[in-house]
């Protein structure tokens, strides 16, 4: 993945088109790029053969939304990440198509992982810088306020199966921000 980057970044660089200090940025890019590319790619293809897509984008939109500001574990190499988040992506459908929340349920528990979240993500940044600290927890309260009004709209439509689908990522999420906690404080005994 990296040589492609590299290989892309030289011909725009070779071009003119960026300077020699913005090399790092473009290639980190393009690298990144790629890689969610394949991942999604591989996400929706599994959603497809699960005949699930529409859970799929809902359960790809929430953790988009929320796992970039909420933390939680993170793998230093590409392929174990790849295959971590295609197994949770395809267990979370495949959960949800054999248990679907009821609308009340999921609605709880949306709850309940959301103020975990939240506790979880305020002890992860505790120490930081005080002003990004706050950047970082206002913008997650913004995308949890979101998705719970998506969710009540889901309720009040009875679309329980994305209710269910929304919860399930939630918890997934919590799960991961417990997980990098307990990492966070294993480290420091």
């Amino acid at each position: 993945m990296k040589k492609i980057a590299n290989y892309l970044t030289d011909y725009i660089r070779q071009r003119g088109i960026i300077t020699d200090e913005e090399y790092p940025i473009y290639s980190y890019g393009f690298q990144s790029g790629m890689e969610l590319s394949i991942c999604l790619g591989i996400c929706f293809l599994i959603a497809s053969i699960l005949d699930s897509f529409y859970e799929g984008i809902i359960l790809i939109i929430v953790f988009f939304c929320i796992r970039s500001y909420a933390g939680g574990v993170h793998f230093k190499k590409y392929t174990p990440c790849l295959f971590c988040s295609c197994t949770v992506y395809s267990s979370l459908l495949m959960l949800n198509r054999l248990v679907t929340l009821n609308s009340n349920m999921s609605l709880f528990l949306s709850g309940v992982c959301s103020l975990v979240i939240i506790i979880c993500s305020v002890i992860q940044k505790n120490g930081s810088n005080s002003k990004e600290q706050c950047y970082y927890i206002k913008k997650l309260f913004e995308r949890l306020v979101l998705i719970g009004f998506i969710s009540i709209i889901f309720f009040i439509c009875g679309f329980s199966i994305m209710l269910s689908m929304i919860s399930y990522s939630l918890s997934a999420i919590s799960v991961s921000a417990i997980l990098q906690y307990n990492k966070i404080i294993y480290n420091k005994l």
